[in-house]
C-alpha cells in the first residue's frame, strides 16, 4: 500500500482527488486530509505519507513552504503540486524541491492518474533498493564473524602468512591502518594460575554476544571466538605507531571494556600489545599474552600494556 495525504483548502478539490483516487488506484490509502500548510506540516509528520498532493495557494503557510518543511523531516516522501496559476516562479520552486509533477486546475482525471502511476514505480525502486540494501547488509552481518574468526585464528597460528592478514584487512576495509592485539582473560586466579579453564570458557561461551557488542561499540576491532577461556582482540588504530597518545588510548579502550564487561562477569584481564602494522600483528598477539602473564603475578591489576612491561624492566636495569 501507498500512504497519501490531500492538501487544498478548497473541500471540492480534496473531495475530488480523493474520488479520483478511491475509483482508479486501490493500492493508494488516503491516510489524511488538510485544509492549510500548518495543518499538513502536522498532519504528515503524523501520519508519514509516502504521496503529498498540495495545493500552493493556501491562506498562511503556502504549499511550496509546506513542502519545503516536511521534506525536511520525511525527504523521501513524493510531492505533487497542484494550483490554478501557471506561474514561472511557482514552477522553478517546485522543480528545486524535486517535485514529481505540477499539476494545474481544475486537474484531469487522466493526468493525476498517469502521475499517480508514476510515482508509485518510484516508490518501488526505492523500497527494492532499500530491500535490497538491507539483504546484503544482513548477510555481510553474518559473514563478518567468519572473517573476524578467520583473521584471529591466522593471527595465531605460526604458519599464516602476513599476505593472509592483508587480505582479511582489505575485506574489512581497514587495509592500510595499524592495530594491536587485546588478549582477554577470564577467570580468577589462584596463585597466579586460572583453574578450571575449560569451566569458564563455557560461561564466557554464553556472555559472548555481550562482551562483542561493548567491544564494537567503544572502538573498531576484530573480535576472535572464545579460545578456552580468552578472546583474542585485533583493535585497529591510526595513531603512531608507539606513541605516548596510541598507548594511552589502548588503555582505555581496555579500561572502557573492563569497566562494562566486569558488571556481567567480575573475574577479567586483560593483556595489550604494541601497535605495530599488520605484517607485525603476531609480535602484537605475543606481546599480549605476555601481558597476561605478568598480570598473573598482580593481584591488584587487571589490565597491562606490554610497553609498561618494558619500562619497568628498564627501570630495574
Amino acid at each position: 500500500m501507498y500512504r497519501a495525504l490531500i492538501v487544498d483548502d478548497e473541500p471540492i478539490a480534496v473531495d475530488s482527488i480523493e474520488y479520483i483516487i478511491n475509483n482508479n488506484i486501490s493500492s493508494i490509502e488516503i491516510v489524511g486530509k488538510a485544509r492549510s500548510g500548518r495543518d499538513a506540516i502536522e498532519k504528515a509528520y503524523i501520519t508519514h505519507p509516502d504521496i503529498i498532493l498540495m495545493d500552493i495557494n493556501m491562506p498562511g503557510i503556502n504549499g511550496l513552504e509546506a513542502l519545503r518543511q516536511i521534506k525536511k523531516e520525511t525527504p523521501d516522501v513524493r510531492m505533487i503540486v497542484t494550483t490554478a496559476f501557471d506561474y514561472f516562479d511557482y514552477a522553478v520552486e517546485a522543480v528545486n524541491l524535486n517535485v514529481v509533477d505540477y499539476l494545474l486546475k481544475p486537474i484531469k482525471e487522466e493526468k493525476l492518474i498517469e502521475t499517480l502511476k508514476k510515482v508509485i514505480v518510484e516508490i518501488d525502486i526505492r523500497r527494492d533498493r532499500i530491500r535490497q540494501e538491507m539483504e546484503l547488509k544482513e548477510k555481510f552481518e553474518m559473514i563478518v564473524p567468519i572473517l573476524e574468526t578467520g583473521f584471529i585464528n591466522a593471527v595465531c597460528m605460526f604458519n599464516s602468512n602476513n599476505e593472509e592478514l592483508n587480505n582479511y584487512c582489505r575485506m574489512f576495509g581497514f587495509s592500510e591502518a595499524n592495530g594491536y592485539i587485546l588478549a582477554i582473560e577470564f577467570g580468577e586466579k589462584n596463585g597466579g594460575e586460572i583453574k578450571n579453564k575449560i569451566g569458564i570458557g563455557i560461561k564466557s561461551e554464553k556472555l559472548y554476544n555481550d562482551y562483542r557488542d561493548i567491544l564494537k561499540s567503544i572502538c573498531k576491532c576484530v573480535i576472535g571466538p572464545v579460545m578456552l577461556n580468552r578472546i583474542i582482540v585485533y583493535v585497529f588504530d591510526k595513531s603512531s605507531k608507539g606513541s605516548f597518545e596510541q598507548k594511552n588510548s589502548a588503555v582505555k579502550i581496555a579500561q572502557s571494556f573492563y569497566s562494562r564487561a566486569e558488571k556481567i562477569y567480575p573475574d577479567i584481564s586483560v593483556g595489550i600489545g604494541s601497535c605495530s602494522a599488520v605484517d607485525e600483528v603476531k609480535k602484537s598477539y605475543h606481546e599480549a599474552l605476555h601481558a597476561l602473564q605478568m598480570l598473573s603475578r598482580k593481584s591488584n591489576c587487571q589490565i597491562l600494556h606490554f610497553d609498561d612491561i618494558i619500562e619497568e624492566t628498564e627501570d630495574d636495569v
